[in-house]
């Protein structure tokens, strides 16, 4: 079967097409050879690329970070402080992810795999820079892990319950009332560490 893709195009047309997947089932109905088919390669051509289906996915991930990335640097550029650029980089994970459903469920399944992996760590590093140099400003060293860690936790917290069907029904809310939810109380975990911050 004679490829219209170009050999650095592929990968990028497979993963696209593994979040197809995504959206129309779920992550365990993804498959190489469907993502092959989709593109119109033969069976053979991903494995030039990707090991598996999780190698694949793990890629995908990585894109997601990337993408998320992004819109954290503008963020953190745009407020002043450091409590505002926490509050608001959990508000943007939740907001995206409410998005992008499909990554995000992806992103949260795959990351250990992109952390582990010396060709994606850095995708993962980059991140959570943004949280950890906020963190770092506005508590010291000291704390920085624990804030960093709750900010992530609150940001994947609301964004599980935004994705999740039935849970916004459940409540009666609109999901982007999650992402509102998230500000509320990352802005109070943040009053409560400088309360308590050391010193």
């Amino acid at each position: 079967m004679a490829s219209r893709y170009h050999h650095r195009d592929l990968p990028r047309a497979l993963r696209e097409a593994a979040i197809r997947q995504v959206q129309e089932g779920s992550i365990a109905s993804v498959s190489i050879a469907a993502a092959a088919r989709a593109v119109g390669v033969s069976s053979g051509a991903p494995y030039q690329h990707y090991r598996d289906r999780d190698d694949l996915l793990a890629d995908v991930a990585r894109d997601t970070m990337d993408e998320m990335t992004a819109r954290f640097v503008q963020i953190s550029a745009a407020l002043d402080t450091p409590r505002e650029r926490l509050a608001a980089l959990v508000v943007e994970f939740v907001a995206y992810s409410i998005q992008q459903p499909s990554r995000f469920r992806v992103l949260h399944a795959f990351t250990p795999m992109v952390i582990a992996d010396e060709r994606r760590v850095a995708s993962a590093n980059a991140n959570a820079e943004p949280f950890v140099d906020a963190a770092r400003q506005a508590f010291g060293d000291e704390l920085e892990p624990v804030v960093t860690s709750s900010m992530f936790a609150i940001a994947i917290g609301f964004s599980e319950l935004g994705v999740t069907e039935g849970i916004a029904e459940r409540f009666g809310v609109d999901r982007s009332t999650f992402a509102r939810q998230a500000s509320v109380v990352a802005h109070a975990a943040l009053e409560a560490y400088g309360v308590h911050r050391p010193g």
